[in-house]
């Protein structure tokens, strides 16, 4: 009964059974579909089964990289999953740009490679390891759900290498800097300082229960961020808002740091 009222939650619910089998039979490994251009192989994870069910899936995201990215800029993905958004960047920024591609889990690191040379990518480079503040070690969650997947206060997990931002990166500046990682924004931000100095803009995830869980609030993040010299920003029914430290955020949303709010307006084609 469960199962069926998953399925009538589903806008396809074909595509989505269909997808549940492919995985669960292991068919997944003589597959790969078409998005926005470029390909990315049927792994069986949550975010790659997301993409083939529905392939206008997380298509804001994909929006903003390609609006804010050009030939030979510069961007980071911490938290890049399976690489979807890594190979658009990839594209936008073409042979004179370059892609560089964090994620924690050894087994979606394997996948987000894998959809990097299905598309025949040479401007991107990939790190299976956790950003932070110091060097050590972090401890990732292993959830079926793996696009939720989150350093972990309990123990419960895997170890992935952890370091500072700031160590891996060339000098140089920096266009764009995406960060997706459930809630340890914060201490990603605290040890990129020197790469928050040489950044046009970021895109970020923002929920409160996940920096509670983890010690602290966005109010917290916030201070980091604007003490880096951004204003942090999201987009709602055609306008980039500007968003104050006290603000709360109880669902799941997107956010842009920016030094120049215009300037991002113009290229996301909003007004402020």
């Amino acid at each position: 009964m469960n199962y069926f009222n998953i399925l009538k939650n589903q806008r396809h619910p074909l595509r989505f059974l269909w997808s549940r089998i492919v995985r669960d039979t292991g068919m997944w490994r003589f597959f790969s579909f078409k998005r926005n251009g470029y390909a990315l192989r049927f792994h069986p994870a949550a975010l790659s089964l997301s993409l083939w069910v529905d392939r206008n899936d997380r298509s804001t995201d994909s929006e903003a990289i390609r609006s804010l990215l050009s030939s030979g800029q510069t961007y980071v993905d911490v938290g890049a999953n399976i690489g979807h958004l890594a190979v658009e960047a990839a594209l936008a920024v073409g042979q004179a740009g370059q892609v560089f591609a964090f994620e924690p889990h050894p087994k979606i690191a394997g996948f987000l490679r894998e959809n990097i040379h299905l598309n025949g990518l040479r401007n991107v480079a990939v790190a299976q390891m956790a950003l932070g503040h110091e060097f050590g070690w972090a401890i990732l969650s292993d959830q079926r759900a793996d696009d939720q997947n989150r350093v972990s206060n309990d123990g419960a997990g895997i170890p992935v290498p952890l370091a500072p931002l700031d160590t891996f990166l060339p000098e140089g500046p920096i266009h764009l800097l995406k960060v997706d990682v459930e809630g340890y924004e914060k201490f990603v931000f605290e040890g990129a300082r020197k790469t928050l100095d040489r950044t046009q803009y970021i895109y970020f995830e923002a929920k409160e229960s996940h920096f509670n869980d983890l010690g602290y609030t966005f109010a917290d993040l916030h201070d980091v961020v604007s003490g880096a010299g951004f204003s942090i920003a999201f987009m709602e029914e055609g306008r980039l808002n500007e968003v104050a430290r006290d603000r709360i955020f109880d669902e799941c949303v997107n956010l842009f740091a920016s030094r120049d709010m215009r300037a991002l307006a113009v290229l996301l084609n909003l007004v402020i």
